[in-house]
């Protein structure tokens, strides 16, 4: 009798769990992902509520910082996923990729007034970063691509980490605390149409040999079931979001 009465208990357990809806830890990175008030927004947040939506699961969505999420991924304690991830093989041990939902542009570099002459005297972006005499600024911890994270790996002079935003690094740029950084052309324009960077002098430069922009995944725990995963991906492929 105890058996009986224990199984459709865990049935009834097993039910829940699968009826939770899916957690979508998101970053505060406006344009692709951002909140506002209390409203999950952004490229991102448009495409991934399109796919889910495509691909018939419940959803929540949670802000949280880039860290935590990382973290969250490596103490695999639950079933999420976070939009907006480069897909790098040393990610790959912590957790599962989708199919890309989106398509970066070649990334950009800006430079500060006073640097920016000595900056675009250089004829490629390989050339800029072997150069002593200007100091790049990175966002610590977030990966620029294989080849760009590759190049910055052989600079000369190891460039200065800053845990802060695209934006704050921008302004530390404009107050010539370094000399230059690379930013995403989305991020860029979401500035410029904003205005936060208005007036500070920094200048854009394009380099030819700039590589190629990366593709965004959703980078998942890997609570996620493969079934789940398989779903979300065949929605991504239908409504054409994995197209280069």
């Amino acid at each position: 009798m105890k058996l009986l009465f224990a199984l459709p208990l865990a049935l009834v357990a097993c039910t829940t769990l699968a009826a939770e809806p899916l957690l979508i830890a998101y970053r505060d990175k406006p344009p692709y992902s951002t909140e506002d008030n209390g409203q999950a927004i952004g490229i991102l947040i448009d495409k991934s509520r399109a796919i889910f939506r495509e691909a018939g699961l419940e959803v929540r969505y949670l802000v949280m910082p880039q860290k935590r999420v990382v973290a969250e991924l490596e103490a695999n304690k639950r079933p999420l996923c976070s939009p907006g991830w480069y897909h790098l093989p040393a990610r790959e041990a912590i957790g599962s990729f989708s199919l890309a939902i989106h398509q970066d542009k070649p990334q950009i570099v800006l430079a500060s007034a006073k640097a920016a002459p000595a900056a675009r005297a250089h004829a490629s972006v390989k050339a800029l970063l072997q150069d002593r005499q200007l100091r790049l600024a990175v966002v610590d911890g977030v990966s620029y691509g294989a080849e760009l994270d590759a190049m910055i790996k052989a600079m000369p002079e190891p460039p200065m980490h800053v845990p802060v935003s695209p934006l704050q690094l921008g302004r530390m740029i404009a107050a010539h605390r370094a000399d230059y950084m690379l930013m995403d052309q989305d991020d860029f324009e979401y500035l410029d149409r904003s205005q936060e960077l208005s007036g500070s002098g920094i200048q854009t430069l394009h380099f030819a040999d700039m590589p190629p922009g990366l593709a965004r995944h959703f980078w998942c725990s890997k609570a996620v079931m493969p079934a789940v995963l398989r779903r979300i991906n065949d929605a991504i492929h239908k409504l054409g979001y994995d197209a280069p």
